[in-house]
């Protein structure tokens, strides 16, 4: 990664979802990087994770199956999709 940007080792700064996406990459390959700062970014990943199973829980009927199900099988052209994305 660095390598690319000519740098020994970064400091590497994560907003938001990107914040997520730099704990699990520094969780895999942290050597690399001097730092990795974190802003806006879930404070407790197992939190967050239980959360976000406790939203998907209650969505009403089959949107879940209509998005995520849809998308695990491709069919993300499906003009319903998009419909239950609104949902």
């Amino acid at each position: 990664m660095t390598e690319g940007l000519g740098l020994d080792r970064a400091h590497v700064y994560g907003h938001s979802w990107e914040a997520m996406l730099g704990l699990q990459f520094a969780a895999r390959r942290g050597s690399e990087w001097t730092s990795l700062v974190c802003a806006n970014g879930p404070a407790s990943v197992p939190r967050f994770m239980e959360e976000v199973r406790e939203l998907l829980a209650g969505l009403p009927g089959n949107v879940l199956d209509r998005t995520y199900g849809r998308e695990l099988r491709g069919e993300t052209d499906d003009p319903d999709y998009w419909t239950a994305q609104e949902e």
